[in-house]
Protein backbone atom coordinates (compact mmCIF):
# COMPACT_ATOMS: atom_id res chain seq x y z
CA UNK A 1 0.00 0.00 0.00
CA UNK A 2 2.69 2.60 0.91
CA UNK A 3 5.10 1.76 -2.04
CA UNK A 4 4.27 5.17 -3.41
CA UNK A 5 4.25 7.02 -0.20
CA UNK A 6 6.78 9.33 -0.24
CA UNK A 7 9.33 9.63 2.42
CA UNK A 8 7.41 12.01 4.59
CA UNK A 9 4.29 10.76 3.98
CA UNK A 10 5.49 7.29 5.31
CA UNK A 11 6.38 9.20 8.23
CA UNK A 12 2.74 10.58 9.00
CA UNK A 13 1.84 6.89 8.88
CA UNK A 14 4.26 6.32 11.37
CA UNK A 15 3.62 8.91 13.66
CA UNK A 16 0.07 8.24 13.40
CA UNK A 17 1.14 4.85 15.06
CA UNK A 18 3.63 6.48 17.54
CA UNK A 19 0.83 9.12 18.66
CA UNK A 20 -2.16 6.14 18.60
CA UNK A 21 0.10 3.90 21.02
CA UNK A 22 1.14 7.15 23.22
CA UNK A 23 -2.43 7.64 23.67
CA UNK A 24 -3.26 4.03 24.74
CA UNK A 25 -5.85 3.67 21.41
CA UNK A 26 -6.49 0.35 20.06
CA UNK A 27 -6.36 1.53 15.95
CA UNK A 28 -4.78 4.28 14.12
CA UNK A 29 -7.53 6.19 13.17
CA UNK A 30 -8.09 9.38 10.77
CA UNK A 31 -7.22 11.65 14.29
CA UNK A 32 -3.83 10.07 14.41
CA UNK A 33 -3.06 10.63 10.46
CA UNK A 34 -3.65 14.46 11.16
CA UNK A 35 -1.26 13.76 14.49
CA UNK A 36 0.98 12.43 11.36
CA UNK A 37 0.73 15.62 9.08
CA UNK A 38 0.58 18.13 12.00
CA UNK A 39 4.30 16.73 13.02
CA UNK A 40 5.64 15.64 9.52
CA UNK A 41 4.80 18.33 7.21
CA UNK A 42 3.28 20.96 9.21
CA UNK A 43 3.33 23.38 6.53
CA UNK A 44 0.82 21.81 5.14
CA UNK A 45 -1.71 22.03 8.11
CA UNK A 46 -0.76 24.81 9.46
CA UNK A 47 -2.14 23.98 13.28
CA UNK A 48 -0.32 23.49 16.29
CA UNK A 49 0.51 19.57 17.03
CA UNK A 50 0.34 20.30 20.68
CA UNK A 51 -3.60 21.77 20.08
CA UNK A 52 -4.73 19.31 17.69
CA UNK A 53 -3.44 16.31 20.26
CA UNK A 54 -5.48 18.07 22.96
CA UNK A 55 -8.32 17.96 20.45
CA UNK A 56 -7.90 14.39 19.85
CA UNK A 57 -7.52 13.81 23.34
CA UNK A 58 -11.34 14.87 24.09
CA UNK A 59 -12.20 13.47 21.31
CA UNK A 60 -11.44 9.79 21.59
CA UNK A 61 -10.14 9.98 25.79
CA UNK A 62 -7.18 7.95 26.27
CA UNK A 63 -7.01 4.04 26.45
CA UNK A 64 -5.88 2.24 29.70
CA UNK A 65 -2.69 0.11 28.06
CA UNK A 66 -0.62 0.74 25.49
CA UNK A 67 -0.85 -1.37 22.24
CA UNK A 68 2.16 -3.82 21.75
CA UNK A 69 3.18 -4.49 18.81
CA UNK A 70 2.14 -3.81 15.24
CA UNK A 71 -1.47 -1.70 15.58
CA UNK A 72 -4.22 -2.22 12.74
CA UNK A 73 -5.69 0.62 11.35
CA UNK A 74 -9.66 1.34 11.36
CA UNK A 75 -11.65 1.19 8.52
CA UNK A 76 -11.93 4.89 7.83
CA UNK A 77 -8.02 5.49 8.37
CA UNK A 78 -7.60 2.24 5.77
CA UNK A 79 -10.50 3.90 3.41
CA UNK A 80 -7.59 7.67 3.77
CA UNK A 81 -4.49 5.44 2.56
CA UNK A 82 -6.11 3.74 -0.29
CA UNK A 83 -8.07 7.17 -1.37
CA UNK A 84 -4.50 9.11 -1.47
CA UNK A 85 -3.25 7.25 -4.13
CA UNK A 86 -6.10 8.21 -6.41
CA UNK A 87 -5.95 11.61 -5.09
CA UNK A 88 -2.45 11.70 -5.90
CA UNK A 89 -3.17 10.16 -9.68
CA UNK A 90 -6.05 12.44 -10.02
CA UNK A 91 -3.41 15.81 -10.05
CA UNK A 92 -1.35 13.67 -12.44
CA UNK A 93 1.32 12.56 -9.50
CA UNK A 94 0.53 8.92 -10.13
CA UNK A 95 3.84 7.96 -8.47
CA UNK A 96 4.08 9.82 -5.39
CA UNK A 97 1.51 10.52 -2.84
CA UNK A 98 2.30 13.17 -0.46
CA UNK A 99 0.81 14.73 3.05
CA UNK A 100 -1.07 17.04 1.05
CA UNK A 101 -2.94 14.30 -0.54
CA UNK A 102 -3.50 12.44 2.61
CA UNK A 103 -5.41 15.47 4.22
CA UNK A 104 -7.40 16.21 1.24
CA UNK A 105 -8.84 13.06 1.61
CA UNK A 106 -9.05 13.33 5.43
CA UNK A 107 -11.21 16.04 5.24
CA UNK A 108 -13.30 14.69 2.12
CA UNK A 109 -14.23 10.66 3.51
CA UNK A 110 -12.92 11.27 7.98
CA UNK A 111 -15.53 12.77 9.94
CA UNK A 112 -13.96 12.24 13.04
CA UNK A 113 -10.41 14.07 11.38
CA UNK A 114 -12.37 17.03 10.24
CA UNK A 115 -13.55 17.55 13.89
CA UNK A 116 -10.25 17.79 15.43
CA UNK A 117 -9.65 20.68 12.91
CA UNK A 118 -12.59 22.73 12.85
CA UNK A 119 -11.99 22.38 16.77
CA UNK A 120 -8.94 24.66 16.51
CA UNK A 121 -11.22 27.43 14.88
CA UNK A 122 -10.02 26.76 11.31
CA UNK A 123 -11.99 26.62 8.77
CA UNK A 124 -12.40 23.56 6.65
CA UNK A 125 -12.14 25.22 3.52
CA UNK A 126 -8.94 27.34 4.49
CA UNK A 127 -7.33 23.96 5.21
CA UNK A 128 -8.78 22.18 2.23
CA UNK A 129 -7.14 25.67 0.14
CA UNK A 130 -3.57 24.67 1.88
CA UNK A 131 -3.58 21.27 1.10
CA UNK A 132 -4.73 22.01 -2.71
CA UNK A 133 -2.17 24.51 -3.14
CA UNK A 134 0.44 21.96 -1.02
CA UNK A 135 -0.76 19.00 -3.47
CA UNK A 136 0.36 20.97 -6.62
CA UNK A 137 3.77 22.26 -5.80
CA UNK A 138 6.07 20.62 -8.44
CA UNK A 139 8.64 17.76 -7.35
CA UNK A 140 11.98 19.05 -8.24
CA UNK A 141 12.40 23.20 -8.38
CA UNK A 142 15.45 25.15 -10.03
CA UNK A 143 17.93 25.99 -7.42
CA UNK A 144 16.93 29.75 -6.79
CA UNK A 145 13.53 27.75 -5.71
CA UNK A 146 14.96 25.54 -3.53
CA UNK A 147 15.42 28.37 -0.45
CA UNK A 148 12.38 29.85 -1.06
CA UNK A 149 10.52 26.40 -0.58
CA UNK A 150 12.41 25.22 2.24
CA UNK A 151 11.30 28.52 4.11
CA UNK A 152 7.60 27.63 3.07
CA UNK A 153 7.62 24.55 4.81
CA UNK A 154 7.58 22.18 1.72
CA UNK A 155 9.62 19.59 1.19
CA UNK A 156 12.31 19.60 -2.09
CA UNK A 157 12.59 16.29 -3.64
CA UNK A 158 16.45 15.13 -4.23
CA UNK A 159 18.01 12.42 -6.23
CA UNK A 160 21.36 11.62 -6.56
CA UNK A 161 23.20 9.39 -8.87
CA UNK A 162 21.72 8.66 -11.87
CA UNK A 163 18.12 10.10 -10.93
CA UNK A 164 18.19 7.85 -8.18
CA UNK A 165 15.79 9.34 -5.20
CA UNK A 166 16.93 9.50 -1.56
CA UNK A 167 13.56 11.63 -0.62
CA UNK A 168 12.99 14.86 0.73
CA UNK A 169 15.37 18.02 1.46
CA UNK A 170 14.40 19.58 4.64
CA UNK A 171 13.32 15.82 6.00
CA UNK A 172 15.81 14.60 8.57
CA UNK A 173 16.38 11.23 7.22
CA UNK A 174 16.61 12.61 4.14
CA UNK A 175 19.15 15.75 4.97
CA UNK A 176 21.02 12.86 6.49
CA UNK A 177 21.85 10.70 3.59
CA UNK A 178 22.60 13.55 1.68
CA UNK A 179 25.71 14.54 4.50
CA UNK A 180 26.48 10.51 4.38
CA UNK A 181 26.54 10.64 0.78
CA UNK A 182 28.81 13.89 0.51
CA UNK A 183 31.27 12.42 3.02
CA UNK A 184 31.57 9.23 1.34
CA UNK A 185 32.63 11.37 -1.60
CA UNK A 186 35.41 12.08 -0.01
CA UNK A 187 35.34 15.81 -1.99
CA UNK A 188 36.19 19.28 -0.42
CA UNK A 189 32.52 19.23 1.60
CA UNK A 190 33.58 15.98 2.99
CA UNK A 191 36.83 17.47 4.62
CA UNK A 192 34.60 20.52 5.69
CA UNK A 193 32.06 18.57 7.58
CA UNK A 194 34.88 16.37 9.18
CA UNK A 195 36.65 20.02 10.25
CA UNK A 196 33.45 20.89 12.16
CA UNK A 197 33.14 17.24 13.78
CA UNK A 198 30.56 16.06 11.48
CA UNK A 199 31.36 12.20 10.60
CA UNK A 200 28.99 9.09 10.14
CA UNK A 201 29.17 8.32 13.57
CA UNK A 202 27.77 11.79 14.43
CA UNK A 203 25.07 11.71 11.70
CA UNK A 204 23.78 8.08 12.50
CA UNK A 205 23.16 8.70 16.03
CA UNK A 206 21.43 12.01 14.93
CA UNK A 207 19.33 9.45 13.08
CA UNK A 208 17.89 6.51 15.06
CA UNK A 209 16.72 3.74 12.11
CA UNK A 210 18.85 5.44 9.68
Amino acid sequence: MFERFDESARMVVVTAQEEARALRHPAIGGEHLVLGIAKQAPAVLNLGLGGLREQVIALAGTGQAPSAGQMPFTATAKKVLELATDQAAFRGQQDTVRPAHLLLVLLRVDERARAVVEALGRPLAEVRERAEAASRRPFSRAPADVHQALRDGFPVAVTLGYGLPIGDLGHPRTDARVLLAMLAAEGQAAKLLRDHGVDEDAIRGLTPGL
